[in-house]
Order: structure tokens, then C-alpha cells, then sequence
């Protein structure tokens, strides 16, 4: 049932895109069939060129959305990956996982350019900052954790929640860090001193 539901949300995220197309003979269905397992996300590409599908499998794998074809796959996680997301310069991909890593890979490549560690339980997401320098990661070990693209290395750990952190996201211009958990809280950071600035009421 996942699996026909990711199907459907995929031609119709591929339908919308060509909307504008003066002629239906322009569309292309791309489908992402080398998965040998269920898929946890699509992306489109910053450009709208490619898309990125995640799979238990342990892969991703980028596709031509013009010519319908898949162009690379992305390997190395040791569990399924959970979810994946474009740097907005294109030029990167990040991946989480249960094997409790996140990945940054070269898109042109498909090679892998850091391994992200330090996270005790699987990782539920992983997004780049506004400017593609930095890595924000949301994990079940109820931390969230900043690192440096360059270097691999962790900048900050956001602690307070009492229960995994599903979510983390940047603020305007990459000062501020919003998480959101499993505890029923969310929680507003300052990324230059990793401090919590305020706690949202629990719902």
C-alpha cells in the first residue's frame, strides 16, 4: 500500500511540475522502478531537473526528469535511508539513516564527500543550511546536531527534548535552529552558542 501511495504521489508531483507544458505529449512519467524496497522520500532537484527517491534498500537515486532515466545511485549507508535533500547550490545531497550516519555526496559523482557521525539512534532528517555550508540533522537520540560541510565535523549539539527530535529546521539567514519532537515541544536554538533561546508550550 506504501509503496502504489509513493507511486501516485510521484506522477503527480511529475504532473504538476509540467503543468505549464502547452502540449500533454511533453510529459514524461519517470518512475523510480530500481528500488528492491519501499521508498521513504521524493525530491526534485533546486532546478527541477532531477529527482532523488530514498529506499530501505540503503539507496537513492537520482533521475533525469526529462528523458525519464536514472542517472546514479547513491550507496554506502549500511541501513535504509530515510530521507534525502538537495543543497540549494545543487552541487550536494545529504542522506539519513537507521545506521544512525548521515552522508553528503557530490550529485555530479554520486561519491560520498563526508560521513556524518556522533548520533546514538537513527536519524530522521537531514537538510543543508541557506548558504550549503552546514548540515542540520534531527535524530531519535532526542538531539539535533550542526555540522560543517568541509570538514565533516560537528559544530553544535541541541539538547532539551525529552523524546526524539523528528524535525530540525534553519531560521532566516541560518542564526537560528527550530526542532520539533516527540515530547509534544518545539524548540528555538541560536546556532553561534548551541543555547536554547525559547521552548513552544506543549500541545
Amino acid at each position: 500500500m506504501r509503496q502504489i501511495l509513493t507511486v501516485i504521489f510521484l506522477v503527480f508531483l511529475i504532473f504538476n511540475s509540467h503543468s505549464q507544458s502547452s502540449s500533454l505529449d511533453s510529459l514524461r512519467l519517470v518512475l523510480p522502478i530500481g528500488h528492491t524496497l519501499s521508498m521513504n522520500s521524493v525530491q526534485f532537484s533546486p532546478d527541477g531537473n532531477y529527482l532523488v527517491s530514498s529506499s530501505l534498500d540503503r539507496t537513492c537515486r537520482l533521475y533525469d526528469v526529462k528523458k525519464g532515466k536514472e542517472i546514479l545511485s547513491f550507496v554506502g549507508h549500511k541501513k535504509g535511508i530515510v530521507n534525502s535533500s538537495f543543497s540549494n547550490c545543487g552541487k550536494y545531497l545529504v542522506t539519513s539513516s537507521y545506521d544512525k550516519k548521515a552522508r553528503i555526496y557530490e550529485v555530479s559523482s554520486g561519491k560520498t564527500i563526508q560521513i556524518l557521525e556522533g548520533h546514538e539512534n537513527w536519524i530522521n532528517n537531514a537538510v543543508f543550511s541557506e548558504d550549503s555550508r552546514y548540515v542540520l540533522t534531527s535524530s531519535m537520540d532526542k538531539t539535533a546536531r550542526l555540522y560543517d560541510v568541509i570538514s565533516g565535523k560537528q559544530l553544535r549539539l541541541f539538547l532539551g527534548h525529552s523524546q526524539a527530535v523528528k524535525n530540525a529546521v534553519f531560521g532566516l539567514n541560518d542564526k537560528t535552529v527550530l526542532t520539533f519532537s516527540n515530547d509534544s515541544t518545539a524548540k528555538l536554538f541560536d546556532v553561534l552558542t548551541g543555547k536554547e533561546i525559547f521552548s513552544f508550550n506543549q500541545h
